[in-house]
């Protein structure tokens, strides 16, 4: 689904799929700042990465002596959030883990993401929680694209 907040100068678009940032627009003008994923270049907007951030090698590693897959970037930009909470100028999705999470990541987490639109900004917060006793190993990123021309930089 996709959700939509807006103050008085600025709107933005995220989708619960991935939790990701689709567009920022600013109202005065409708500017669009974020790339509008034309798939003959890159079909993503600004994906969240998460447990990972980049690649691993062989796209796997070892934890208590077994071997587990986990592709570039991680998986969360491919799972559909769950919304928490959402005012005109705020939303927050929540992704814990699963079933199928665990096939690949074996740790139990939760993982909040907020957009919060404060005048002519756009704040975004990560939470991640440890859900066990258990170390939590992650890394987290955010991977914006912007909508520039040539000729704007």
């Amino acid at each position: 689904m996709n959700y939509e907040i807006k103050n008085s100068f600025i709107k933005a678009k995220i989708k619960s799929f991935g939790a990701e940032l689709n567009s920022l627009q600013k109202i005065e003008n409708d500017f669009e700042y974020i790339w509008q994923a034309d798939s003959q270049y890159w079909a993503r907007h600004s994906p969240v990465l998460f447990p990972i951030v980049g690649r691993l090698k062989n796209d796997s590693y070892f934890y208590k002596d077994k071997k587990y897959s986990l592709s570039q970037h991680g998986f969360a930009r491919d799972k559909e959030f769950e919304l928490i909470k959402k005012e005109d100028d705020f939303i927050e999705f929540s992704l814990k883990n699963d079933e199928e999470t665990l096939k690949n990541y074996p740790f139990l987490f939760e993982l909040n993401i907020s957009y919060k639109l404060e005048k002519t900004k756009l704040i975004i917060s990560y939470k991640v929680k440890n859900r066990s006793e258990d170390r939590l190993y992650f890394s987290i990123g955010a991977h914006p694209a912007f909508n520039i021309s040539s000729g704007d930089f």
